[in-house]
């Protein structure tokens, strides 16, 4: 009669830690997609786009926020241009092709630079990408080239990136 009940503990405290997981997962879902559609505001992307960044990230061993912060990093230097006249990296920027109308659009930013590691050397490409604080997750994503890269995001796009609607509903 013990080993019974002791069995049918197990499986109510199973059950309630199979319950309590499960809403982590969501509640982290939700608040993943959220903060995704803010920051997809702030530097003027999409949810889906952004989310699919973060997805290919993902991929290639990174984590979401480290697409997060390359494409931030992208917005901050023109931001830091548009007040002081310089991004504090111009020299790199210019050295991997990426021009101040470039950087209004982080993405087309990210882009550029993976255009640019076609035609640099791998050690100057890294030490560029390096001094601009890009997560080596992205330099990996990158250095496969514009063509590749835009690929991959697209499919992740079509594999379940978060959406403007995704976001709107997580932050209600």
């Amino acid at each position: 009669y013990l080993s019974k009940l002791r069995n049918e503990a197990i499986g109510l405290f199973l059950t309630f830690q199979g319950a309590s997981s499960l809403k982590g997962f969501v509640t982290d879902i939700i608040t993943g997609d959220a903060a995704t559609g803010r920051l997809a505001a702030n530097i003027g992307m999409t949810t889906n786009r952004l989310s699919a960044w973060q997805l290919a990230i993902k991929q290639v061993g990174g984590a979401a926020g480290e697409a997060d912060a390359a494409l931030s990093a992208m917005t901050q230097a023109f931001q830091s241009y548009m007040l002081s006249g310089t991004t504090g990296h111009d020299a790199d920027f210019k050295g991997l092709g990426v021009t101040l109308e470039d950087l209004q659009h982080p993405e087309e930013a990210l882009l550029k630079m993976a255009e640019a590691s076609e035609r640099l050397t791998r050690p100057e490409f890294f030490a560029r990408m390096q001094r601009l604080g890009i997560p080596p997750s992205v330099i990996t994503l990158l250095e496969r080239g514009r063509g590749a890269t835009e690929e991959l995001i697209r499919a992740k796009q079509k594999d379940g990136a978060a959406t403007d609607a995704d976001a709107a509903a997580a932050e209600r």
